[in-house]
């Protein structure tokens, strides 16, 4: 708006300056003419005439320099602005450069949160699957578990029996080794010949004879010592 403002002021000083210089000229021609023609009082005013072109040329003159100087420095700072303003819009598409950049970034860590949102996910599921088949496999421990303390509380149940029964016929064949032997002199074992009326009576008549129960009863000192001998060869 100014800039428009000082470019009318300065055509306007410049028309005024052409209009005064166009009248001074004719006036000058005018006066060639007819020198010789006037009189005292058209010679005074022509004169006036003459100085007021003169000075109206010379505010034009110097309204067209302030205008034209004007005009120069408006020309500067509209340069200034102008360089200023192509400052402004490179940085305006460095700025909307970096803002598409970010907004690639952006993006693209969308992208990479719903794909570790989505592995995260993945990673439970597999974590709770574990989670369920160490739970399955220790419950099957601990049925192992079970069932070995079982299996093995039978297999010493079995291997006491055995045992049992392995000194039973250990002692049942020194005892038919004995009567075979002494058939006179060795009468049995005592388990053997004590007996009792009633089942009932069988644990405690055990316990009352305890270790005797499997000891032999011969007919008398003798025979006892006869038994022996032969038990040490």
């Amino acid at each position: 708006e100014k800039m428009k403002t000082l470019e009318a002021e300065w055509h306007d000083a410049t028309a005024k300056r052409e209009a005064a210089e166009k009248e001074l000229a004719d006036v000058r021609r005018r006066k060639v003419d007819s020198a010789l023609k006037l009189t005292a009082a058209q010679r005074r005013e022509y004169e006036q005439a003459v100085q007021k072109t003169e000075q109206l040329n010379t505010k034009a003159r110097d309204k067209l320099r302030e205008a034209e100087e004007k005009l120069r420095r408006i020309e500067e700072e509209l340069k200034v602005s102008k360089e200023d303003l192509q400052e402004r819009q490179d940085k305006r598409g460095r700025l909307a450069a970096k803002v598409e950049d970010l907004g690639r970034e952006k993006r693209d860590l969308e992208i990479s949160l719903d794909t570790s949102r989505i592995e995260v996910q993945h990673t439970k599921r597999q974590i709770e699957q574990l989670e369920e088949e160490v739970k399955n496999y220790v419950d099957f421990k601990d049925g192992l578990a079970q069932e070995k303390s079982g299996l093995t509380s039978e297999v010493d149940s079995v291997k006491a029996r055995r045992e049992q029964l392995d000194k039973l016929e250990q002692r049942q064949r020194v005892a038919d080794e004995l009567r075979g032997r002494f058939p006179d002199l060795v009468l049995g074992r005592i388990s053997e010949l004590l007996l009792p009326t009633q089942k009932r009576f069988d644990l405690p008549l055990q316990m009352a004879l305890g270790a005797m129960a499997e000891a032999f009863v011969v007919k008398d000192a003798a025979a006892a010592r006869q038994c022996l001998m032969h038990l040490k060869e």
